[in-house]
């Protein structure tokens, strides 16, 4: 199980692991204000949510199984969401590049670091992914032309991506 706990004392929020036998693990990603969320863990322990770093931004993060922290940001972001990680340790998410200015787009987050971004076809972003399963798929939604929400499911083109 993953979490987040308020700190009283430095006024701070953490990011915490339980494993099965019961052992608390706290954990903060790198250059963190408050860890607002390990929102997903998939079977191996490998753990990604949100954070704000020291300039308030939002960024994503992955918190390995042997308890090393990265940042999960494509590199034009400066808002990231991840929203899911499957067993093979595949991230997807959503990120603006301005936030609240741009449209969000999706982004994929492969096992080795390689990011894959992309639009729902024919919009200019307003893409949300929303969860990723075992075989890669992304189900979200996206904004179309005329403001209304379409569900959506991208299919990886090929196993790594």
């Amino acid at each position: 199980m993953a979490g987040t706990y308020y700190d009283n004392l430095n006024s701070i929020i953490h990011g915490f692991l339980r494993s099965p036998n019961g052992t608390f693990t706290p954990f903060d990603p790198p250059n963190n204000i408050y860890t607002l969320g390990p929102y997903f863990i998939n079977p191996a322990g490998a753990i990604t949510g949100i954070f704000q770093d020291a300039t308030y931004q939002y960024r994503g993060f992955l918190r390995n199984p042997d308890g090393t922290l990265i940042t999960v940001d494509p590199s034009d972001s400066t808002y990231s969401q991840p929203v899911g990680i499957n067993p093979a340790g595949t991230i997807a998410g959503y990120y603006y590049q301005v936030v609240y200015y741009s449209p969000p787009r999706g982004f994929l987050r492969a096992p080795n670091g390689a990011f894959t971004t992309f639009d729902y076809p024919g919009t200019p972003g307003s893409t949300y992914p929303f969860a990723i399963n075992p075989t890669g798929e992304i189900a979200g939604y996206y904004t179309d032309s005329s403001g209304n929400q379409q569900c959506f499911l991208r299919i990886p083109a090929h196993p790594d991506e």
